[in-house]
């Protein structure tokens, strides 16, 4: 056996931060899943946006074990977030939110990941779990591009956050996340490190998502909408190929969606809107998703509340 062969792994230093604001019943869970992976060079950041339920008790049952903590007011999770990376130094960088969770063993599985290619965006698997229920759905990473991720829906793009880690010499070169955008700033960030880096994928599941009612997934998809526009607009008139009217076509689609939803019903405006989708590129309506909402806007209200209710007593 050769002197090579024995000697010990160099293991690359991996940052997480955990960005939170009142995540007291999720906060511990979180931090044990991160803290008790057994990773040799582990870098533990956690900003706190001034908490005022357990969340700091919490935190400071471990902060022996954490490289740095701070909770204070901040501007809001994408602060929160470039805060962390402010303070980092690890070889590779990425954030876990105060509510999900990293599955046993990730570390090793991202620092072999970096150490085979430590140039790409390293992506893998996450599960969703829905909050007092048994029903997961896995989501796997695939057909992640520079051109697709403009607008993910229409490219067949799938890709979660949490399943998300970067080399840091990458953060330095694409700088830190738009503070401006409150939802789609890890897309807008993806975007340009897409730019400039590959993509290796590593087709198995390192995180679980968590749905719950509190969260911003679950409580304010409504007003997603406005920042799709602005990160579409953002990058599409760079690319050569990409067809335009298909993208706006597909933004008046979901503008549509919103108001044939139970949350703000007006079907003379989702109407409206899905003719405009039409009008930009009328191959959408050979669409699934054209045609759930032409059937949407022939259907009851009442109708459509009575299946939603349905549908959401099946997930629990």
């Amino acid at each position: 056996m050769s002197p090579e062969s024995t000697a010990p792994i160099k293991w690359p230093k991996i940052t997480v931060i955990t960005p939170s604001f009142n995540q007291g019943q999720f906060i511990e869970e979180t931090i044990r899943s991160v803290l008790f992976q057994g990773y040799p060079n582990l870098e533990y950041i956690i900003i706190d946006g001034g908490s005022t339920d357990r969340s700091v008790e919490i935190i400071r049952k471990y902060e022996k074990q954490l490289t740095y903590w701070i909770s204070e007011p901040d501007r809001g999770q994408s602060h929160a977030i470039n805060k962390g990376f402010s303070r980092s130094s690890g070889d590779l960088i990425g954030w876990i939110n105060s509510d999900d969770l990293l599955l046993p063993g990730t570390l090793f599985t991202l620092a072999s990941a970096y150490l085979n290619n430590p140039v790409a965006i390293l992506m893998g698997d996450v599960i969703n779990f829905f909050e007092n229920s048994k029903k997961t759905k896995m989501t796997r990473a695939n057909h992640v591009s520079f051109e697709g991720m403009i607008l993910p829906a229409i490219s067949g793009v799938s890709w979660h956050q949490p399943g998300v880690y970067v080399p840091s010499y990458l953060v330095r070169q694409v700088g830190v996340l738009d503070e401006s955008l409150r939802y789609l700033f890890d897309q807008d960030w993806l975007c340009r490190l897409l730019r400039v880096a590959p993509v290796e994928y590593m087709h198995k599941p390192i995180a679980k998502f968590r749905f719950h009612a509190n969260s911003k997934t679950v409580g304010e998809n409504f007003f997603w909408l406005s920042e799709m526009e602005i990160v579409a607009r953002r990058y599409w008139g760079e690319l050569a190929i990409i067809k335009k009217h298909h993208i706006e076509a597909h933004l008046e689609m979901v503008r549509a969606a919103t108001y044939l939803g139970n949350t703000q019903w007006n079907r003379r405006m989702g109407w409206y809107l899905l003719i405009q989708s039409f009008n930009f590129y009328p191959r959408i309506c050979i669409s699934w998703s054209f045609i759930g909402l032409i059937i949407r806007s022939i259907l009851p209200f009442r109708f459509l509340s009575w299946v939603k209710s349905r549908l959401d007593k099946a997930m629990l």
